[in-house]
């Protein structure tokens, strides 16, 4: 009796704790909704692209104000108890609903940045939507896109698409492509195909999304989101003006009152003004930062961390309207309120101190300066660590107030330490970003590189191992976006190995998470739970394995620094290595204008290279270029360009006669050997020059002269005199039709198969063969080169391709013409998909896209085919760049339209010459010389340049 008695008084507690428990979670969960009712609308569906993380506090604030109400069951050290999310989702039987409870607490822990915690529970509602059969239902797709959403954070961009991808086919099926919800999902697949690098498709995505969204009426704070992204897409790309009218129509969709306390439209009126910022609007730019500081301060008061950061933005544009007073009183302001709330030593406290340090350093008050940025140098040291890219900037900050007292000692040692770690960087994530993500990385890298080149220029004489740093910090990062990312990746997707594939995609997947885990402070790792050394581990597992199993992994993967002294020792005693380097002079800030500097390394009496200020941008690559182009166009005797571009490079190679030469800048586009020296030579009867994209090449380019051929037959693709068409819009080549038909006999005499391609039969198609089926070691293509400088208008083709996409894109703005031609440019063919199809135009785009590495030599016989965008320490974007990531050894090309008759003729002796020698570039040499004698002006023979890659 007793017992039972007992068994009745227990259930009785046990049911009265239920309840009690069933009471607390359904308190959370209606609180969890009032709180998500108060959010923006938009939070929990739409992805937004920003330009700056406004807003970051105040939404972190709210969500950790509704936790902390909960009391201590539900928060513990001041985040969420895992623990105690069980009590929250205790006695749901449904496996739906489970899922359902799982998949909202996941969206509050990411609403937090709290990525582990939100894993987890969306995890457990992914197994449980599972299991209870509800997986083409709405909620399923919701939880796709807040997964998709998470990975997206995380630059796990992989499965973020596999996730959207599957939330974008739930909402086609239960919503129709036309409804509101799909639209959405297509703006979500948008954000992620920009993070991808994928520029056209994400303005064809999201220009599909507000279609949608126009024709259904969908809520205007989305539909503003959607054109922010538009907008911001357009930013991203270059199209600056047509980005700022795009943002004017997102923000007249959320201007009322109400909606401008939205951290929607507060986030797209800073992108915005951002925007004007880097447009040089800067009256503009400060009208609406004031305005938002006043609405922040209605909002918030003036205690906010999130009025902090627009202060610090604020005083960022003063300080380039050159109103100090401003900054520093903003500057003030922002790090008392970060203080007050976060103490000395936080990220943000820590960020504010030093950009005062670099205000204080700029206004030339050291005292000042070294105060801020030792303790923000102490305080990252502590909150983030040694390997955080923002300890690294405070190391930089104490090199430049250094440099400005004029310890160059102490300053070379800090620079030592940051390029030390910019080198770590890029050689453990920049293998395995994307093209887009390279180019983002970089350009947050690059500006740190420019200062030390002032540094180093400014101070080589008292040190000069500075000027070996500076040399070797050149060659590691040279030509760093070239990129043989998607040529790898299409290798492996190709080799149908199920394991490679597999180990392939996850070794990204840790590369792309390490990149984005090392801007987390110590506090934040461990709070997620996550241990940096074991996922370091486990990549660099992935990557050996690689190695072993992809030859192609192996080969581009290039973990490696390279230094100066691996080149000297290439080096014979009468050879010198030359770097020409283009940079932006820093003194105390960037002073918007270049300079030109020449390093040469070499056996020297010192070990360190010489060195020679050449001039200044701006006249080299206006007047001077100019000048050098027309009278070599014009045919007129050039008595100015030698002075300019090498007279003073001249001293420095004595005793040398092969000099290997890296071009930088404005360099690219002369042609060094054609310079008329006082005397009446040129520079290329007293050098032998060797041009090669980066002399950190040399040691390969002369173990490549010592190897003998080791195939028994070799192979050359031959291709000339295309049929253009019968309109008259292509000029024909008649010469081609003759070079070709001379040089066949040639390589046929040298041991060579020949494939010839004439007429119709010299199509992209059979070009194309090079790639997959001939894999010549030369091809020598002779037709019409082109490259487009600028595309003014859009809509239509361009050479093929639709004009947007050549806009973005300088490697679908120049290419090769073949058969076929004047039907696309009549409108005949439509080249839809630029990458395969055979329209008559080959773009150094596909180019760059086929697997050339057995091919030693391309020459492209054409004119201008070695023109393009030229960027300062990338080399031009074009058929050059395109044939090198391909895998081509050395390409020919020319600056200048040239005659038919003076191109075969030079190509003839070229081959002719690869009889006697199997060097390429002395061979190249000396056709010129031979054809000089024939056509005494170098217009006609010193168009075309060799160059090894």
């Amino acid at each position: 009796m007793k017992d039972k008695v007992k068994d009745k008084a227990k259930d009785k507690a046990d049911r009265t704790a239920r309840n009690a428990t069933q009471g607390q979670k359904n308190k959370f969960l209606g609180d969890l909704q009032k709180k998500r009712a108060e959010m923006d609308s938009a939070n929990y569906t739409c992805a937004i692209a920003v330009s700056d993380n406004t807003g970051f506090y105040e939404e972190n604030q709210r969500w950790n104000k509704m936790f902390n109400s909960m009391g201590q069951d539900f928060i513990a050290d001041g985040r969420l108890n895992l623990n105690a999310t069980s009590k929250i989702t205790n006695n749901i039987s449904d496996p739906a609903e489970y899922a359902q409870t799982r998949m909202e607490l996941g969206e509050s822990m990411l609403a937090m940045n709290k990525y582990k915690a939100a894993e987890k529970n969306f995890s457990a509602a992914e197994e449980n939507f599972k299991k209870a059969g509800k997986t083409n239902d709405m909620y399923y797709a919701k939880l796709m896109t807040d997964m998709g959403l998470m990975y997206s954070a995380l630059g796990n961009f992989e499965k973020s698409e596999t996730y959207l991808e599957q939330a974008l086919q739930i909402r086609k099926q239960l919503f129709t492509e036309q409804s509101n919800d799909y639209a959405i999902a297509l703006n979500n697949k948008s954000v992620l195909y920009n993070q991808q690098g994928h520029f056209t498709d994400a303005q064809t995505t999201v220009n599909q999304a507000i279609q949608i969204a126009e024709a259904k009426n969908l809520d205007k704070s989305i539909l503003a989101i959607m054109y922010n992204n538009k907008a911001y897409f357009q930013q991203v790309i270059g199209q600056n003006q047509k980005a700022l009218e795009i943002y004017e129509i997102s923000l007249k969709m959320v201007d009322d009152e109400k909606s401008q306390k939205s951290l929607t439209y507060q986030r797209v009126v800073v992108n915005k003004a951002l925007l004007l910022q880097e447009m040089g609007k800067k009256e503009e730019a400060l009208a609406i930062y004031e305005k938002i500081l006043k609405i922040k301060k209605g909002q918030l008061g003036t205690n906010s961390p999130d009025y902090a950061h627009l202060l610090n933005l604020t005083a960022s544009l003063y300080m380039q309207m050159g109103d100090y007073k401003k900054v520093e009183s903003y500057l003030q302001d922002a790090y008392s309120i970060y203080k007050k709330k976060f103490g000395d030593n936080h990220p943000s406290t820590a960020k504010t101190l030093h950009n005062l340090g670099l205000y204080y350093l700029y206004q030339g008050n050291p005292t000042k300066a070294e105060e801020n940025l030792k303790k923000s140098y102490e305080a990252r040291k502590q909150v983030l660590g040694e390997n955080h890219p923002d300890f690294n900037a405070s190391q930089e900050g104490l090199a430049l107030l250094y440099w400005q007292q004029g310890k160059v000692k102490e300053a070379s040692e800090y620079y030592k330490k940051v390029l030390d770690k910019n080198n770590e960087f890029i050689v453990k994530y920049f293998p395995a970003m994307n093209e887009a993500e390279k180019d983002q990385y970089w350009s947050k890298l690059r500006p740190t590189y420019m200062r030390f080149y002032s540094f180093a220029v400014q101070n080589g004489e008292k040190d000069p191992q500075l000027l070996s740093e500076m040399y070797n910090a050149h060659i590691s990062t040279k030509g760093i976006l070239l990129n043989a990312t998607n040529k790898i990746k299409q290798r492996i997707l190709a080799s149908k190995d199920v394991e490679l594939i597999k180990d392939y995609n996850l070794w990204i997947e840790k590369k792309e998470q390490l990149a984005r885990l090392y801007s987390l402070s110590k506090e934040e790792l461990k709070e997620q739970e996550i241990d940096l050394g074991k996922i370091e581990s486990e990549a660099n597992d992935l990557e050996r394995a690689l190695s072993q199993k992809s030859e192609i992994f192996k080969s581009k993967i290039d973990d490696k620094l390279h230094t100066i002294k691996e080149i000297d020792a290439a080096l014979a005693n009468d050879e010198a290595a030359l770097e020409i380097i283009s940079f932006q002079n820093f003194d105390k800030k960037f002073t918007g204008e270049s300079i030109y500097v020449a390093l040469v390394a070499g056996k020297h009496q010192h070990s360190h290279p010489k060195m020679a200020i050449l001039g200044k941008g701006k006249e080299f690559e206006e007047d001077e270029l100019k000048y050098y182009q027309n009278v070599t166009r014009t045919r007129k005797e050039n008595k100015m360009s030698y002075g300019v571009f090498w007279e003073k490079i001249e001293p420095l190679l004595q005793g040398k006669k092969r000099i290997f030469v890296s071009l930088d800048g404005v360099y690219n586009q002369i042609s060094l050997n054609t310079l008329r020296k006082p005397n009446g030579k040129f520079v290329v009867e007293d050098w032998n020059l060797t041009f090669v994209t980066n002399t950190r090449f040399v040691p390969d380019s002369k173990e490549r002269e010592k190897k003998p051929a080791n195939k028994n037959t070799k192979k050359a693709l031959l291709v000339g005199f295309p049929n253009y068409g019968n309109k008259g819009t292509i000029s024909p080549l008649p010469g081609t039709k003759k070079e070709v038909e001379n040089i066949s006999p040639i390589l046929k005499a040298l041991g060579y198969k020949i494939e010839t391609y004439l007429a119709d039969n010299a199509n992209e198609t059979n070009v194309k063969k090079a790639d997959d089926a001939v894999h010549p070691d030369i091809i020598h293509i002779a037709t019409h080169g082109y490259f487009i400088n600028e595309i003014e208008k859009e809509g239509g083709l361009v050479f093929g391709v639709e004009s947007s996409k050549a806009k973005s894109n300088p490697m679908l703005r120049s290419g090769l013409v073949f058969a076929g031609a004047e039907e696309t440019m009549e409108g005949v063919k439509n080249n839809k998909d630029y990458q395969s199809t055979d329209n008559g135009f080959l773009t150094a785009y596909e180019v760059a896209n086929m697997n050339l590495d057995n091919s030693e030599l391309a020459i492209l016989s054409a004119c201008e085919t070695g023109l393009g965008d030229v960027k300062a320490g990338e080399g031009v974007y074009g058929l050059q760049r395109a044939f090198q990531i391909a895998g081509v050894d050395a390409t020919i090309m020319s600056l200048w339209k040239v005659s038919d008759d003076a191109t075969q003729e030079l190509m003839t002796l070229f081959y002719n010459n690869l009889k006697v020698s199997k060097n390429k570039p002395e061979a190249f040499r000396k056709a010129q010389l031979k054809l000089k004698e024939k056509y005494k002006d170098p217009y006609f023979w010193g168009a075309f340049i060799l160059t090894e890659n």
